[in-house]
């Protein structure tokens, strides 16, 4: 895995972190519903919802759930730092496997975390091999299967479609390919500009990955 910045060619911007004791607090946090981020050890948004483009992003850490100075909070910070570098929330046009995977990478790259303990819940997913790389229903119905697909599709782009690059190559090919995709262009068409690898080329060499862990 190559350690990349995302925060390459991006105009500086304030990011406040917002450390909540518990998942009450953050759902308060975030004027959520009781149980609506029950499941969320860590949230990038704007702090009122608001969707317009300057609008601040925020990231709100629940400490019960990743406590502060860990190893697992710092991996989980790294992530949502990506969201909030790259203001994924209100870049919705993205799939949502090039925003979750494209955030993991980053932030399991940066951890030292091992490609083969990146793709630990590969076998969790659904019970017929997907042929799509995970959407929306995925993250919904298998997340825990949905972020792990996600980032080693990313891997993937990385190894096979940008071979032999250095790594601030890579670093900046990744932002072109966020900000186009954050724009709503066609997937397939930035993929096979900014890559050495199509969408169907991706899409196969995942797949045979999710081989390895499919029942």
């Amino acid at each position: 895995w190559k350690r990349i910045e995302p925060w390459m060619d991006r105009p500086a911007r304030p990011i406040t972190v917002e450390i909540a004791p518990d998942n009450a607090a953050l759902t308060a946090a975030l004027a959520g519903e009781a149980g609506e981020f029950a499941e969320a050890a860590a949230v990038t948004s704007t702090p009122d919802g608001s969707a317009a483009a300057d609008a601040p992003i925020h990231v709100f850490l629940d400490a019960s759930q990743a406590r502060p100075g860990s190893r697992a909070a710092a991996v989980l910070l790294a992530h949502e730092l990506v969201h909030a570098l790259t203001r994924s929330p209100l870049h919705p046009e993205a799939p949502i496997w090039w925003r979750e995977g494209y955030a993991d990478y980053v932030a399991f790259a940066a951890g030292g975390i091992r490609p083969a303990v990146a793709e630990r819940g590969l076998g969790a997913g659904p019970r017929r091999l997907p042929h799509r790389l995970p959407s929306d229903p995925g993250f919904e119905q298998h997340p825990a299967w949905a972020y792990p697909a996600a980032r080693t599709a990313v891997a993937i782009l990385v190894d096979q479609g940008m071979p032999g690059w250095s790594e601030s190559r890579i670093a900046s090919a990744l932002a072109r390919i966020d900000q186009r995709l954050s724009g709503g262009e066609p997937v397939g068409e930035v993929l096979a500009q900014e890559s050495e690898l199509d969408l169907a080329g991706l899409t196969r060499s995942w797949r045979k990955r999710l081989q390895h862990w499919h029942p």
